[in-house]
């Protein structure tokens, strides 16, 4: 009787430790494309059911999410307004096809002496009341041709900005880059354009701006044009969210 009562106990204990294995499976975080794009790596599933981050997907979206009375809001800030484009966060690799883009890291700093840029050693100091950001930006060239980086801040269909939690923007101050003897306007001579980029290569590089020293990061909105000689310029936007998980 003791031996078929333990044998009996054993069996129900192994039924609930399988049960319980099977209910881990079905609930194991999987992920979520988008367009070829990985927008949320915490889908769960149960039964017939996948569930999805709420802030996950709406970012996906290029979307933003809020609660309100009763619960939550999938809403896209600006209107029609709002710049649009491939949307991704910070430390995520980006690809539009042609380039490969990511925001490294963002760093907030007393100052910043540029360690890319040739023959223009400067150190940058916050304006007065501000404070000073800086971005480790990297490209890849995803191209079967070399090709250039064009992030003149005075070309009107570059919109590179920050952006903070109330929707206000702020410009980036200038690019610490590598410009080059490969550079297609003259070597080092135009600060906002890159060396020659062969195929397949890395590039680095570091955007600084100076914001409120109250400035809570959201977004860096980034515009990549990207040209060839003899080539028309084309323009790519990204939005970045900055905020660290």
């Amino acid at each position: 009787m003791k031996s078929r009562l333990t044998n009996s106990v054993g069996s129900f204990f192994l039924g609930v430790l399988a049960a319980s294995a099977t209910v881990a499976v079905a609930l194991a975080p999987k992920k979520l494309m988008l367009n070829g794009k990985v927008v949320s790596t915490g889908v769960i599933t149960q039964g017939k059911e996948s569930y999805v981050p709420v802030r996950d997907m709406a970012s996906g979206l290029g979307m933003s999410v809020r609660a309100i009375d009763g619960g939550l809001e999938i809403y896209r800030e600006g209107g029609a307004n709002r710049v649009e484009g491939l949307n991704g966060k910070l430390g995520e690799m980006l690809f539009d096809g042609v380039w490969r883009l990511k925001v490294k890291e963002l760093k907030d700093v007393q100052s910043y002496t540029d360690r890319f840029t040739p023959n223009r050693p400067r150190t940058y100091m916050p304006k007065s009341g501000e404070k000073l950001l800086i971005l480790e930006l990297q490209v890849r060239n995803a191209q079967k041709e070399q090709s250039y980086l064009d992030l003149n801040l005075a070309d009107n269909k570059i919109v590179t900005a920050l952006t903070d939690s109330e929707g206000h923007s702020y410009p980036i101050r200038m690019y610490d880059m590598r410009t080059g003897s490969g550079q297609p306007f003259g070597g080092g001579g135009n600060w906002d354009q890159s060396e020659s980029i062969l195929p397949g290569a890395a590039y680095d590089f570091v955007a600084v701006a100076s914001v409120p020293r109250d400035f809570s990061p959201k977004d860096m909105v980034f515009t990549l044009c990207y040209a060839r000689l003899g080539v028309a310029k084309k323009y790519s936007n990204f939005r970045i969210n900055l905020v660290k998980d």
